[in-house]
C-alpha cells in the first residue's frame, strides 16, 4: 500500500471523534412536494454560535445539498427554500474529549434546527437535528459534530422532496 496513503490515513482516524447524529422531525412534510431547486438561508441563532462555526455550518450545508458529482439539489429560488440556525450549540474541549473520552463535559453536542418553506413562502415542515462528537485519539473535532448535525438535515429533505 502507498506510504501517503497509509499517513493520511492514520491522521483522519487521529482526528476523527467518536460521535453520532439524531434527526426529531417536529413537524412532518404532510403533502408530497416534489422540487428541484433548495434555497438556504442561515438565520440568526438562538444560543450563541462562534462565527467560524457559522461559516463551517453554511459551507457543510452547501456542500451537502449542492456539492459532489451527483449534487441532491440544485441551487435556486423557485422551490424549497430551508431556514436554518442552532437551538443548542455546545463546541465543547478538544482536549477534554482526548483526554478523558466522553466522561465529564467535554463533548461537543449541537442541535440545528431546519424549517421548510414552498415556493409559496407557507412553512411545510420543521426538524431538528443533533450532532455529538464524545471522543477521540486526538479529541475529535467540533466541525465533525456539525457535519453530522447537517447531513441527517439534507437527508431529510431528499427524502421528503427528491
Amino acid at each position: 500500500m502507498n506510504r501517503r496513503v497509509i499517513i493520511t490515513a492514520a491522521i483522519a482516524f487521529a482526528l476523527a471523534g467518536c460521535g453520532s447524529s439524531n434527526l426529531i422531525v417536529l413537524d412532518p412534510v404532510k403533502a408530497p412536494i416534489k422540487a428541484d431547486t433548495i434555497s438556504l438561508v442561515y438565520e440568526n441563532s438562538t444560543v450563541g454560535v462562534p462565527d467560524d462555526a457559522v461559516a463551517q455550518t453554511k459551507h457543510y450545508m452547501h456542500e451537502a445539498f449542492f456539492g459532489g458529482d451527483h449534487p441532491a439539489f440544485r441551487e435556486g429560488m423557485n422551490g424549497i427554500s430551508i431556514h436554518y440556525g442552532y437551538v443548542g450549540f455546545k463546541k465543547g474541549s478538544r482536549f477534554g474529549r482526548w483526554m478523558i473520552g466522553n466522561i465529564g463535559n467535554a463533548g461537543a453536542n449541537m442541535v440545528l434546527r431546519a424549517e421548510f418553506y414552498d415556493a409559496a413562502g407557507n412553512k411545510i415542515g420543521e426538524a431538528q437535528s443533533q450532532g455529538q462528537i464524545n471522543s477521540g485519539l486526538l479529541g475529535g473535532s467540533a466541525n465533525s459534530a456539525i457535519k453530522k448535525a447537517v447531513k441527517e438535515i439534507e437527508q431529510y429533505a431528499e427524502a421528503q422532496f427528491r
